[in-house]
């Protein structure tokens, strides 16, 4: 055989060996693909919304006195809007207010600024029907505790561009509760800054008088439940079970 011949069936041949042995190496690797199984999280990662929509919960009571009255703890600024009266509802105001901005740093700022009291931190947006459907029932919560040391702060996770619409909604609901707006940037960051564990709206803090986080919960509650909650709490209390997978106690 001549030598080129015999050279060119020797690289053939070297070369199916390697095919051969490299697919026997990779059939007997120990090496398996992860399944998602092995990234869950502690709680479900399911929107609120959706949540909301599978339970096919009823849409909530409002308080007797939702839409009347002005708000306490904010401010009007001199923007002015045109804003229609949707549904029927109470006189909607034409000026904006000016929410306090709260950015990642600012959290363990503002939780401190309500040390002594039983503070629920709510993260919410005015366009998760959850968010909004129990903000009254929140509120109503709030004015019977809040004499016995409750305080609620409800950080609104929208863009500025949203302001007129936020105002609208928290001047028609005459609502006793603390009001802030995420500052701009990352929507990621505020959520890592608040809770790992916080992937959509709405999502609660729950701090002891000592500016402890003493639970979470990431979905909205009964007027019920809030209140069990809530009253277990201020009177310094073991926290009651709650029928909801999203909400988690330290």
């Amino acid at each position: 055989m001549r030598p080129r011949v015999f050279a060119s069936v020797c690289c053939v041949a070297f070369f199916l060996f390697g095919c051969a042995t490299g697919n026997s190496r990779r059939g007997n690797s120990t090496y398996t693909a992860p399944s998602p199984d092995d990234y869950l999280p502690l709680l479900p990662h399911q929107s609120a919304a959706d949540q909301w929509e599978s339970q096919k919960r009823p849409l909530p009571p409002l308080p007797e006195d939702y839409g009347k009255g002005e708000v306490p703890g904010v401010s009007v600024s001199s923007a002015s809007s045109e804003a229609g009266e949707p549904g029927g509802a109470t006189e909607v105001p034409s000026t904006p207010l000016s929410l306090k901005q709260v950015s990642p740093s600012d959290l363990e700022a503002l939780v401190d600024s309500y040390r002594g009291k039983v503070l629920l931190l709510n993260c919410w947006g005015i366009d998760c029907r959850p968010c909004v459907e129990e903000m009254p029932l929140l509120d109503k919560v709030l004015r019977e505790l809040k004499s016995e040391g409750l305080a609620i702060a409800a950080v609104c996770t929208d863009t500025q561009s949203r302001t007129d619409d936020i105002s609208r909604f928290i001047q028609q609901g005459n609502f006793t509760i603390d009001f802030y707006i995420r500052a701009p940037g990352p929507d990621t960051a505020f959520r890592r800054a608040v809770d790992p564990e916080y992937s959509a709206d709405p999502f609660s803090i729950l701090f002891d008088r000592e500016g402890r986080a003493i639970a979470t919960l990431g979905d909205a509650l009964s007027e019920k439940d809030w209140r069990k909650l809530l009253t277990a709490a201020v009177k310094g209390e073991r926290l009651p079970e709650i029928e909801s997978e999203y909400v988690r106690y330290f």
